[in-house]
């Protein structure tokens, strides 16, 4: 049965995290549906895209309507989906989730969900310089790594 909204209190992943000794930073930084927030495009391998995938099969966004097939690399879903979404007004976990799957599609070669992944990461309220090195990253991504 898949979850609305992962629970946080009782989130496998920090758990997880935690066993192989990762502080919270590590796993913040690493977990699949926060990884776009902190890395660049070039740091994206066929593992960590395998680990966000995962996570996203678990969660159901039932206000998003194209949430299925954002969530299964449908690029056009996932960026009306990012289009619709802002950082502020949004249930944070429902935004990481949203842009977990339009950078799944940017990794996969989507030159539309680069661009709006870059334009995204610059519109974030309170972004700086790390968030228009990661934005300037997606940009300078040229071929498909799936």
């Amino acid at each position: 049965m898949k979850r609305r909204l992962p629970d946080r209190s009782t989130d496998s992943w920090q758990q997880t995290a935690m066993m192989i000794g990762w502080t919270q930073e590590d796993a913040v930084r690493r977990h699949p549906v926060r990884y776009w927030r902190h890395h660049l495009a070039h740091d994206y391998d066929l593992p960590t895209i395998r680990r966000m995938r995962r996570y996203l099969a678990k969660i159901d966004l039932p206000a998003e309507k194209g949430w299925r097939d954002a969530a299964t690399g449908n690029a056009a879903a996932a960026i009306a989906i990012a289009f619709g979404m802002r950082e502020a007004q949004t249930d944070r976990l429902a935004f990481d989730a949203a842009m977990t799957a339009l950078a799944i599609c940017a990794f996969d070669g989507s030159d539309a969900a680069r661009t709006v992944m870059a334009k995204s990461l610059r519109l974030l309220p309170g972004g700086g310089e790390a968030e228009v090195r990661i934005a300037d990253s997606w940009l300078d991504l040229e071929e498909s790594h799936g």
